[in-house]
């Protein structure tokens, strides 16, 4: 009787020992995950976009640049052509500033802490402009981030910066 006792008393034991290591275990799970999670967040890319002379009526283009202000290098950025969210339908192409302009996307390719990149929008001569809106990739180390990001106006009287800060 003492030995079934004993039996029941060690299989209560290891049932709750075997309980608080599932729970040992999830929870270390969670902490990782929470960890890798701040690591991305800590690493996500910090953008400043500028624009160049505004851009007159006589002249469609204007150029932006974009700088990798850290917290790391990038292994490709690329930027979509703005949608226009105007019923004009009109396509407002991009290229990467002295090239040809693309289709839809450019990629500016790898840009190293604080290295810079040009990109020239064709806004077109409308008087009045509509607001430009692009999506961005950003790829660095095996991971992706993105967004989508309001370019500083063509042809407002002052440069304006965007930044991206996650």
């Amino acid at each position: 009787m003492a030995g079934i006792i004993l039996g029941i008393a060690a299989l209560l034991v290891s049932g709750v020992s075997v309980y608080f290591a599932r729970n040992s275990s999830r929870a270390s799970a969670r902490s990782a995950k929470v960890a890798e999670a701040i690591n991305r967040r800590d690493r996500q890319p910090q953008i400043e976009i500028t624009r160049g002379s505004p851009a007159t009526r006589q002249i469609d283009n204007v150029i932006y640049t974009v700088r990798n202000d850290g917290p790391q290098a990038l292994d490709d950025v690329i930027i979509h052509r703005p949608r226009s969210r105007n019923p004009d339908g009109i396509i407002y192409p991009i290229g990467i500033t002295g090239q040809d302009y693309a289709e839809d996307e450019i990629h500016l390719g790898p840009m190293p802490l604080t290295g810079e990149a040009r990109f020239t929008l064709c806004c077109g001569g409308a008087e009045h402009l509509p607001q430009f809106r692009v999506h961005i990739q950003f790829y660095s180390a095996g991971d992706e981030w993105e967004g989508s990001y309001l370019l500083p106006d063509p042809r407002g009287a002052m440069p304006r910066e965007l930044r991206f800060n996650g």
